[in-house]
């Protein structure tokens, strides 16, 4: 656990570059070659994410995460990747998976050697068996706030900021603000990935809808200026190389509406600065946010860190990150380990 995130890229690189050699350019498979001559960039970054989530998934013994992780890609390349059919994307994974479990020399020992076997065969049955159009789920007819959620992404999608916002702004006037970010705001940007997915908008399309959501959040924030802070200081920050900081944002409006002094610190916080901060504002909180899970690894090390250092610090974690793995309780380390804001805020207010 304690190789850096640098480093592990690093080695998991030098991986991919062997991986694809035997992969994709000495493949029997027209359209693993036929990928591989497309852009070399593409599928070795592909490779090199693979050999991290299987590491994180081996570590941690979390093999369901590692089998959804092929059934997300058989998904995913299914509907980015047009010059392949579905049933060619998924012979092209199994084919993957069993290409995978030859080189497996970069892990410790063979106990994990073997575990990885069994993860990798899990995940290319979990994709033999997966239906691209039975993957997704409509967020925004779920009530409540159907009609709201379904005014808020149409504005996104016309890239009608104006629009958005009004209809925050409206809903705002009430409810809470927990309510809007959370049943509102989370449920529309979770259906804004699913559109992603599916291949229905761009990436210009999908960032554009977080740039002006990020935007009218912080329209939103001078309604919480004056409410007290009674209940202690947090921290709040999304670390090391995690960019992804919105909800983490959201997350710190709410506690403050909730009555806490909350410090957010934004995207991508080194972790000798994250230390320095808690040293200065000494909150009795701190909050580490991770949406993907290439970040779990990072996170366990950021907490030991901060343990080391701050012992009477309370550490709190939670993110996507860790909604699909099993078992983050038990090897994040935290103080608080929260499947939900809900749960978050009921287990601060009970240790502070």
């Amino acid at each position: 656990m304690e190789i850096t995130l640098s480093r592990r890229n690093a080695e998991a690189e030098k991986i991919a570059e062997k991986i694809f050699e035997d992969a994709f350019l000495a493949s029997d498979e027209p359209a693993a070659r036929k990928l591989a001559n497309s852009d070399r960039k593409m599928p070795l970054e592909g490779i090199v994410q693979t050999v991290l989530l299987l590491d994180l998934a081996v570590r941690l013994d979390e093999p369901e995460f590692f089998a959804w992780t092929g059934q997300w890609t058989m998904v995913m390349m299914s509907r980015h990747m047009p010059f392949m059919s579905e049933e060619q994307v998924r012979k092209y994974l199994i084919m993957f998976c069993l290409i995978m479990k030859k080189h497996l020399w970069w892990l410790e020992n063979d106990e994990q050697r073997t575990r990885a076997c069994a993860m990798l065969d899990a995940a290319a049955d979990r994709v033999s068996k997966t239906v691209c159009t039975e993957q997704y789920h409509d967020y925004i007819s779920e009530e409540p706030y159907a009609a709201e959620k379904a005014e808020y992404i149409g504005c996104l999608l016309k890239r009608d900021i104006r629009g958005a916002g009004r209809c925050i702004m409206t809903a705002v006037e009430r409810l809470s603000v927990k309510d809007v970010y959370t049943k509102i705001i989370q449920e529309v940007m979770y259906a804004i990935g699913e559109m992603w997915l599916q291949g229905k908008i761009t990436v210009a399309q999908e960032h554009y809808c977080t740039a002006a959501t990020q935007t009218i959040v912080a329209q939103v924030y001078p309604r919480l200026i004056d409410v007290p802070r009674d209940k202690g200081r947090v921290v709040i920050a999304c670390i090391g190389s995690e960019l992804h900081e919105l909800g983490a944002r959201m997350i710190s409006d709410i506690l403050e509406s909730e009555g806490w002094d909350s410090i957010f610190l934004g995207a991508a916080v080194p972790l000798p600065d994250l230390i320095s901060v808690v040293q200065e504002e000494k909150p009795q909180v701190c909050i580490l946010s991770v949406a993907l899970q290439q970040g779990v690894l990072e996170c366990i090390e950021t907490v030991a860190a901060l343990k080391n250092e701050f012992p009477d610090l309370i550490v709190a974690v939670g993110g996507h990150a860790f909604s699909v793995l099993r078992n983050g309780a038990g090897y994040a380390g935290a103080d608080i380990f929260a499947s939900s804001l809900d749960d978050l805020i009921e287990q601060m207010n009970a240790a502070v």
